[in-house]
């Protein structure tokens, strides 16, 4: 807990003071969001599915499975952006850090 606590607020200062990642990271977060919203649009209609027939049952349960895949993936690679932005400012101190 206190590794995460320490990079949240790593990454928190990192955002603050650079606007074009934040900008990055909501734009690409945005982004994947509106993917998401366009490929799985009333993937929760129940209406339209038969439950006695065994194949739209397990098509919807696909669809919900996927769905959830693909927003956890948005979720995760949102938070990672702050990460791997931050890679060029971290080149010095990872070069210095090689050195020794």
């Amino acid at each position: 807990m206190t590794q995460f606590k320490a990079i949240f607020v790593r990454n928190t200062m990192y955002l603050l003071r650079n606007p074009r990642s934040l900008n990055g990271i909501l734009f690409s977060g945005s982004f994947a969001a509106l993917l998401n919203l366009s490929l799985y649009y009333k993937v929760g209609d129940w209406s339209q599915v038969d439950p006695n027939d065994p194949a739209q049952t397990s098509r919807y349960i696909n669809n919900i499975k996927g769905f959830a895949f693909l927003t956890a993936n948005n979720i995760s690679f949102s938070s990672s952006s702050s990460v791997i932005l931050q890679m060029p400012l971290q080149i010095p101190v990872f070069k210095r850090e090689y050195a020794n």
